[in-house]
């Protein structure tokens, strides 16, 4: 479904009348909190140069990390702080200013984050 809504600069900020292209590929793994929680976040601008990349630490215990999928390893996980919080505020301001998000099953990827 989709919604329409105004708006509002207070809380958005202003938009941007040269929006730009943000695209989005978030990787899953299944942990007890769930089967799709968020592993990494990887967003590119229009020109394909990377914008944000980060590894996130999984709010569940680990159960499965699809590596065969992610390419993620348990290893890769050692020192990685960054929560799905985080990755909520930095896509935000990402975001801020009227971009344009684009992504495959991008319904997906939001719902984790």
């Amino acid at each position: 479904r989709w919604k329409i809504t105004d708006l509002d600069e207070d809380q958005y900020g202003a938009v941007s009348t040269k929006p730009q292209l943000i695209c989005v590929d978030c990787e899953m793994c299944k942990t007890t909190k769930g089967d799709r929680e968020l592993l990494g976040v990887t967003a590119v601008n229009g020109a394909g140069e990377i914008v944000y990349r980060a590894l996130v630490k999984p709010r569940g215990r680990v159960i499965d990390l699809k590596s065969d999928i992610t390419g993620v390893h348990p290893e890769d996980l050692e020192g990685v702080t960054v929560s799905y919080k985080d990755v909520q505020r930095e896509m935000r301001a990402l975001l801020a200013g009227g971009s344009v998000l684009a992504g495959h099953s991008l319904q997906h990827d939001l719902a984790a984050m």
